[in-house]
C-alpha cells in the first residue's frame, strides 16, 4: 500500500480500486485512508491531498477530541497507570521529588495539575532505554540496521520510518504491552525493506511475528493517542 504524505509526520494510506470514479479521503481512528481510481495519477492525488490537509488535520483533531472525552484518563493519587505490561500505582510525594518508581508504584512529586507532564516525560525517557534495545534485538531478523533514532509524541501514529532510514516512536507506546511494543517496532523496522504496505511488507512482518495481527488490532483499539 502507498503512503502518501500530508504533513512532515503524517501520511494517509493509498488504496486504488477500479470502480471508483473519483478520489476520496477517510478519516477513523487517527488514520486517513485515500480511496481513488486505478486510472488517477499520483500527480492528481497528490494534489488532492494537499488540497484537503485542512480539512484532514481538523478530523483527526476532532476524533482525538472525542476519544479523549470517552477515554476518562485521569492522573491523580490512586490512578493505575499501564506500563508495558504492568500496573503502576500513582503516588504523590514530596514536591522536590520528580517522578521515582517503586516497586508497583510511581512516585511523584508535584501539584495534581502537573501530573500529567511529569509523567509524559517520564515515559518518554524510559522509551529513550527501553526501544533502542528492542531495535537491537529485532533489527537482525528483518536483515535491517536503521540510520537513527529518535521517541517522540504523535498525535495520531505510534511510529514512523523515512527513507533516510531514521526510526521515530511515539513514547505512549510505554503504556502497551511488551509485544505490542515489538510489534510497532518490527512494523518500522520492515519500512527500511519496504516502504510501502504491499503484501510482500506484512509478509516480512509475519516472518518475524506471525500474530502481528492481534497486536495490530490491539492498537487500534486504544485511546491512549488521545493523551
Amino acid at each position: 500500500m502507498t503512503l502518501i504524505p500530508i504533513t512532515a509526520d503524517l501520511h494517509a494510506q493509498l488504496k486504488r480500486s477500479a470502480r471508483r470514479r473519483s478520489i476520496g479521503i477517510k478519516v477513523h481512528r487517527g488514520e486517513v485512508t485515500v480511496s481513488a481510481p486505478v486510472r488517477a495519477s499520483m500527480a492528481e492525488i497528490r494534489a488532492f491531498v494537499a488540497q484537503k490537509t485542512r480539512w484532514i488535520t481538523k478530523h483527526l483533531e476532532l476524533q482525538r477530541k472525542s476519544i479523549a472525552q470517552q477515554s476518562g484518563l485521569q492522573f491523580g493519587p490512586g490512578v493505575e497507570l499501564p506500563f508495558l505490561g504492568e500496573t503502576l500505582l500513582l503516588e504523590a510525594t514530596g514536591p522536590a521529588v520528580g517522578v521515582v518508581r517503586s516497586g508497583d508504584r510511581l512516585l511523584i512529586g508535584a501539584e495534581s495539575q502537573l501530573y500529567k507532564a511529569k509523567i509524559a516525560r517520564w515515559l518518554a525517557g524510559q522509551a529513550q532505554v527501553y526501544l533502542p534495545a528492542r531495535i537491537k534485538a529485532l533489527a537482525p531478523l528483518l536483515g535491517v540496521e536503521p540510520r537513527g533514532f529518535s521517541v517522540r509524541f504523535y498525535k495520531s501514529r505510534w511510529g514512523s520510518c523515512n527513507r533516510r532510514g531514521e526510526l521515530q516512536f511515539n513514547w505512549l507506546l510505554m503504556m502497551a504491552p511488551p509485544a505490542v511494543v515489538d510489534y510497532v517496532v518490527v512494523h518500522e523496522l520492515a519500512h527500511l525493506r519496504h516502504f510501502n504496505h504491499s503484501p510482500a511488507f506484512w509478509q516480512l512482518v509475519a516472518s518475524v511475528m506471525p500474530d502481528y495481527a492481534s497486536h495490530r488490532a490491539w492498537l487500534r483499539q486504544q485511546t491512549l493517542l488521545a493523551w
